[in-house]
């Protein structure tokens, strides 16, 4: 049976047996939570207490780190208890409720390392690498529905005991709208202001991190991998999207 890994996930194998090695049903949605507490990578691992999920972010030294507990085919038990008289539960739910089947087999979840659901915790390092895995998840798992109904917060399934998860009452703190606008992204987008086409993962870096306020506009084509804007450049490594030291670069050529 095929095991799937995060190519960019540190492995932490959980230890206990709570999960499913077989979905019933295809895995159609990702389901976004929030921790509330702080570093939470041994009890997701090692806690018995009938609850499990596929993954993990926190933020370490200014850079947002995944951690996987388990293949993406198996099924955690993250989201298996459900509040009655939900307004905010998709229908989709609602119908498997009604036959029966358990919603872990039908979804992928993410925790979010956070003490509290607060408007900047979903930015910089930990939007970056929350882009970075839904987008990777909805690609390999074709079955995914790219849209607000499938791309949920735990609330959606338990208002009553998650309701803050993952931001704040109604998830209004989570960026559900750019998550999902990465999701359905071109492979790439063009600024007809300076009529340049910027990639994919520099354009989800661009948005994760304050746009044009912080960046500009971009102001020539991209080429090995760097591409210049109007005050930043972008250079793809294989660990991630980096600022190049453009200044540092500036003395040294004057150092000659």
């Amino acid at each position: 049976m095929t095991e799937t890994w995060y190519p960019q996930a540190v492995r932490l194998p959980i230890a206990t047996k709570e999960y499913f090695k077989v979905r019933a049903v295809p895995t159609i949605s990702i389901v976004e939570h929030i921790t509330a507490g702080a570093d939470s990578r041994n009890w997701l691992q090692l806690a018995d207490n009938a609850s499990s999920v596929h993954f993990l972010i926190r933020v370490e030294n200014g850079k947002g780190v995944v951690y996987q507990f388990m293949p993406i085919e198996w099924a955690a038990w993250g989201n298996g208890r459900f509040s009655n008289n939900n307004p905010f539960m998709p229908d989709w739910v609602k119908a498997m409720i009604a036959q029966g089947i358990n919603i872990n087999h039908a979804t992928i979840s993410i925790e979010h390392e956070g003490v509290v659901p607060t408007a900047t915790l979903y930015t910089g390092p930990m939007l970056e690498a929350d882009l970075k895995l839904n987008k990777w998840l909805a690609d390999t798992v074709p079955t995914i529905k790219r849209d607000r109904t499938h791309i949920i917060g735990h609330y959606q399934i338990d208002h009553v005991d998650r309701a803050f998860c993952p931001g704040g009452p109604g998830g209004r703190l989570y960026p559900f709208d750019t998550i999902i606008g990465a999701l359905n992204m071109p492979a790439s987008h063009h600024f007809p202001e300076t009529n340049l086409d910027v990639a994919g993962d520099f354009y989800a870096f661009w948005q994760a991190n304050g746009g044009l306020s912080i960046f500009g506009y971009p102001i020539r084509a991209e080429a090995n991998n760097n591409q210049s804007f109007e005050r930043a450049r972008f250079e793809r490594h294989p660990e991630g999207i980096k600022l190049g030291l453009v200044e540092a670069e500036r003395l040294a050529l004057l150092n000659q």
